[in-house]
């Protein structure tokens, strides 16, 4: 059995996250959130913050933010090393499967101090299809998310796979 992890919201705080990394770029929490709206998400482009620095002109913030992502283990939710351990315990092999830019996803995860507990980190624009592609019809998975239309298509399209919601 696979036992496969969100990343952002499910054991990552990423509100907490955002309004620290806001500070780090000079912005307010809700500057921030604005021109992410706007540059990222009504585009359904993946967050960038090396990107989000240069569409506001401010790549002089780089090298504060750069060290702010150095460690991000304080962003880590606080059940989350309990709720991965948990888990894997029922599983042969344990994946972070998270939406977002890959390579942002991967310093997040990296920091986080979590990439250890799993035998593959994936990044994709899209999780139903990397578990339709990852899981057979036969095999037995469990999918622990936060996002609850992500979670009813899993159910609807994958009936094999035992969806736990982390709201």
């Amino acid at each position: 059995m696979i036992v496969f992890f969100d990343f952002d919201d499910t054991l990552f705080d990423r509100n907490k996250f955002i309004s620290a990394l806001a500070g780090r770029m000079g912005l307010s929490r809700d500057e921030f959130l604005e021109t992410y709206t706007r540059y990222f998400k009504d585009k359904k482009r993946p967050y960038s913050c090396e990107k989000h620095l240069e569409t506001l002109k401010r790549q002089d913030r780089w090298t504060d933010v750069d060290s702010f992502l150095q460690d991000l283990s304080d962003f880590v939710h606080p059940e989350a090393h309990n709720l991965i351990r948990k888990y894997k315990t029922r599983a042969d092999r344990a994946i972070l499967l998270s939406y977002g830019e890959e390579n942002f996803q991967k310093i997040k995860i990296q920091a986080s101090g979590l990439a250890g507990y799993f035998d593959e980190v994936i990044v994709t624009q899209d999780k139903v299809a990397v578990l339709k592609h990852l899981i057979s019809e036969k095999e037995k998975a469990i999918f622990i998310n936060d996002k609850e239309e992500e979670n009813k298509e899993v159910k609807r399209i994958l009936s094999n796979i035992e969806v736990v919601d982390v709201f």
